[in-house]
């Protein structure tokens, strides 16, 4: 966090020296962290049920890849889906339809959220791909049940675009046929290819996505412009 300001020269320099060291993240063995690959195998329904017990341990996940948003992936197994963060490298191993089991994943919780991250490519196998992705209409009241899952919505209002004070990401306010308030999630990599203004305040829209819980919220992620259909 040094760069561009008077400290830049100092922490450079201080950070090549420690470098050179080999200590800590430059090579020492935390005798606490576990650097095994493998991880715990179990079922996406029976991790979401005991989350706690398995935050910052290692787990092996398999399941169908049933959205994906940026390079990131919710896996769906049984009627139960997670969110699989990958960071900021290309994913094109990961295709929506593919079966993968992926080992390593590490559990965490992020805006109350749960997900699992750690994901590298030398740990996922490839099962088989050309899997069917069930989507299901609801309501926007049923969302907290879908939470991980791709679902479909019909005819909804657009109320109001709610831009991000920090970055290109909004949310699309909008209110589904039973006056239901609906949170869509445009983050701040597929707002680069789904500018804001193609949602117009009073038009109608459907679209589908996966569900995410957003503190004790719910939203529906936008993966881009094939998810959506302007009514109006």
């Amino acid at each position: 966090g040094a760069v561009g300001t008077q400290y830049t020269n100092v922490f450079t320099v201080a950070g090549a020296e420690t470098q050179l060291t080999g200590k800590r993240i430059y090579g020492e063995i935390d005798p606490d962290y576990d650097y095994s690959t493998e991880g715990t195998p179990i079922e996406i329904g029976a991790l979401i049920d005991d989350f706690d017990t398995y935050v910052a341990r290692k787990v092996t996940v398999t399941g169908v890849i049933t959205s994906k948003v940026g390079n990131s992936i919710f896996l769906e197994q049984n009627n139960r889906g997670i969110y699989i963060y990958t960071g900021y490298s290309l994913t094109n191993e990961l295709q929506i339809g593919f079966e993968v089991t992926i080992q390593g994943l590490v559990p965490a919780v992020y805006f109350e959220s749960m997900q699992l991250s750690n994901y590298k490519y030398e740990n996922m196998k490839l099962e088989s791909i050309d899997n069917p992705v069930t989507i299901t209409t609801i309501l926007g009241d049923q969302m907290s049940q879908y939470v991980g899952r791709v679902v479909n919505f019909e005819n909804l209002t657009i109320q109001s675009i709610d831009p991000s004070p920090t970055n290109n990401a909004y949310t699309v306010i909008v209110k589904d046929d039973s006056n239901n308030t609906i949170s869509l999630r445009v983050d701040d990599y597929t707002a680069s290819f789904l500018p804001s203004h193609l949602f117009v305040v009073g038009n109608q829209i459907s679209v589908f996505g996966p569900v995410t819980q957003y503190y004790d919220g719910f939203q529906l992620m936008l993966p881009g412009l094939g998810n959506i259909v302007f009514k109006d």
